[in-house]
């Protein structure tokens, strides 16, 4: 499995949201600090929007905010709702694509890495990535 960039962009919007959860942040700020494009960032917001993980506001003072606070958003539930449901290979995805998932000791070994996997990300929660330090430069909105 690999992060796409629209996945790692989601992971750093939400992330600068969460360092900041009382503020509507302007997509302006967010697009420069952490370096998307603006249209790219609108693109992701409706998606998050979508998934109840942030709101967006219009207008002269508009712009993002979490939906929850940062505690209860994982980076399990971003990459989801970015990517869809995490799996390592098809067959894990779909029974139909090999015929032997069910007697495959390697399908077993997809599988437990997969579910170890969805339980690191679903404890992984944007309050303690804010804390830890940010992922993004100050950089000058001026």
């Amino acid at each position: 499995m690999e992060i796409t960039i629209e996945e790692d962009y989601a992971i750093r919007t939400v992330t600068y949201l969460a360092k900041y959860p009382e503020r509507i942040i302007p997509r302006r700020e967010i697009s420069k600090i952490m370096q998307i494009s603006k249209n790219f960032l609108a693109k992701i917001a409706q998606k998050l929007e979508k998934a109840k993980i942030i709101k967006i506001y219009k207008g002269r003072k508009g712009g993002y905010k979490l939906t929850k606070e940062p505690e209860k958003v994982t980076l399990l539930k971003v990459i989801e709702e970015i990517k869809g449901e995490i799996f390592l290979n098809k067959c894990l995805f779909n029974s139909k694509a090999c015929h032997r998932s069910s007697y495959c000791s390697v399908h077993k070994v997809w599988k437990e890495i997969k579910n170890f996997f969805r339980i690191i990300l679903s404890q992984s929660h944007f309050k303690d990535l804010a804390e830890k330090g940010p992922c993004f430069l100050y950089i000058s909105l001026d």
